[in-house]
C-alpha cells in the first residue's frame, strides 16, 4: 500500500510539473541583436532587437505595447530631455527621479530605464514570431583617469526582462546572438602620467588670460 501512494504521488508531481512548466516555454524572448554604433567619443546609438512568439492574444490586439527593462551600468545613461524630441515614439519610466548626466562614472549609480512603445504594425520574423526593434541614443560618462591606459572600457549590460500587452518575458542571449560591438565599446580617459604637464599648461593659460583681460580693462579705460 505504501509503495502504490508513493507511485501515485510521485505521478501526480510529475503531471503537475509538466503542466506548470509548459506555459513558460512561451515566456522567453531571443534577443537577436544589440549593437552600438559610435556617433561621437561619448555619443553612440544602440540598436536592440528582439524576436517575440506571438500566440492568440497578441493577434486579437490591434494595438501592440512593447517594452523592457535597461540596466544601465554606470558608465553610461540615457538623456531624458533628448530622447523626447529624437524618440518621441518612445516611452521612458525611469526608477530615479534624478539623473545627474555630468557626474563621471566613478560617481554614479547603477540604475533601470523601462523602455516602452506602440506597435501598430507588425514586422514577422516567421509564422510563429515577430520582429520587434529599440533604437535610442546613448551616452558614455567620464572614466577615471588612469596611468596604465589612455582608453577606458564602457560596461554595457544586456537586458533580461521583455514586455508585451504586460506579458511578461525572459530574454534569452545565446551564442548566436550579435553582440560583438558591446565588447568593443572604449573612451579615452586623462593620463595620470601627464598631470603635472596638463597642470602646468592649464595655470600658464589661465593666467595669460586673465593678464589679458586686464590688460584690455585698462586700455578701456584709459580711453575714458
Amino acid at each position: 500500500m505504501t509503495k502504490i501512494l508513493a507511485f501515485l504521488s510521485f505521478i501526480i508531481i510529475l503531471i503537475v510539473s509538466v503542466a506548470t512548466s509548459h506555459p513558460l516555454v512561451k515566456n522567453f524572448v531571443y534577443m537577436k541583436r544589440r549593437e552600438i554604433n559610435k556617433e561621437g567619443v561619448f555619443h553612440r546609438m544602440m540598436r536592440t532587437e528582439f524576436i517575440v512568439p506571438v500566440d492568440s492574444d497578441l493577434n486579437a490586439s490591434r494595438v501592440w505595447n512593447a517594452s523592457y527593462v535597461e540596466e544601465l551600468s554606470s558608465d553610461v545613461y540615457i538623456d531624458i530631455y533628448e530622447m523626447k524630441n529624437v524618440k518621441p515614439d518612445i516611452l521612458l519610466l525611469k526608477d530615479q527621479e534624478y539623473i545627474n548626466v555630468e557626474t563621471p562614472s566613478y560617481y554614479s549609480m547603477e540604475y533601470n530605464i523601462t523602455l516602452s512603445k506602440i506597435i501598430s504594425q507588425m514586422e514577422y520574423h516567421d509564422a510563429h514570431n515577430i520582429v520587434v526593434t529599440f533604437e535610442f541614443p546613448l551616452h558614455l560618462r567620464y572614466q577615471k583617469p588612469s596611468s596604465e591606459s589612455s582608453f577606458g572600457v564602457v560596461k554595457i549590460k544586456n537586458p533580461h526582462i521583455f514586455y508585451m500587452n504586460h506579458i511578461e518575458y525572459t530574454i534569452i542571449v545565446d551564442d548566436n546572438s550579435d553582440t560583438s560591438s558591446l565588447n568593443q565599446v572604449m573612451i579615452p580617459v586623462g593620463n595620470l602620467n601627464d598631470f603635472h604637464l596638463v597642470r602646468f599648461v592649464t595655470l600658464s593659460i589661465t593666467i595669460l588670460s586673465c593678464l589679458f583681460v586686464c590688460m584690455l580693462s585698462f586700455q578701456k579705460n584709459d580711453k575714458y
